[in-house]
């Protein structure tokens, strides 16, 4: 008389383990293992991305005797970069005047700027619109400045002077 173990059984070939396990179970398999290997690779050849800069970003602004404020915040809103400035020097500049024509970011700036006391800086999607001559106010009163990045525009301020 033979001996009969639970164990003892032959392990199944290729075919029978497909048709044992189910097909359909197989195939969620292999499209879960693939997925994940296509993640994992793409994950290890991401690269980190910089942000667009002032002198690739093309606009098409046009100003008639406006503030400079209000100028400002057109390039503002047409670029996608924060602007912050200084609002007691922009404020003295009230007769702008930009024909209407597309050109970038840092061109409509410069010629906006040309005939004023202030210069901008690009750090990542924030411009900053400073004195040329230098900052009056301490860093610690930049938080005049505008909006909720008054702390990052600070140290930046701080690396420029």
């Amino acid at each position: 008389m033979q001996k009969k173990t639970a164990f003892a059984k032959r392990p199944f070939s290729a075919a029978q383990l497909c048709t044992h396990i189910g097909f359909p179970f197989i195939m969620r398999l292999s499209v879960c293992c693939c997925s994940i290997i296509l993640i994992t690779a793409q994950l290890l050849l991401a690269k980190t991305s910089n942000s667009q800069s002032i002198r690739d970003e093309t606009i098409t602004v046009e100003a008639k005797n406006e503030p400079l404020e209000k100028t400002l915040k057109k390039i503002e809103k047409l670029s996608g970069f924060r602007m912050a400035y200084p609002s007691e020097k922009i404020v003295q500049y009230k007769n702008v005047t930009l024909l209407k024509e597309t050109r970038t970011v840092e061109k409509t700036l410069k010629l906006i700027l040309d005939n004023t006391d202030l210069d901008f800086k690009q750090f990542e999607k924030k411009i900053i619109i400073f004195e040329k001559n230098g900052m009056k106010n301490p860093p610690s009163e930049a938080a005049d400045l505008q909006g909720n990045t008054a702390g990052y525009i600070a140290g930046v301020l701080k690396g420029l002077f």
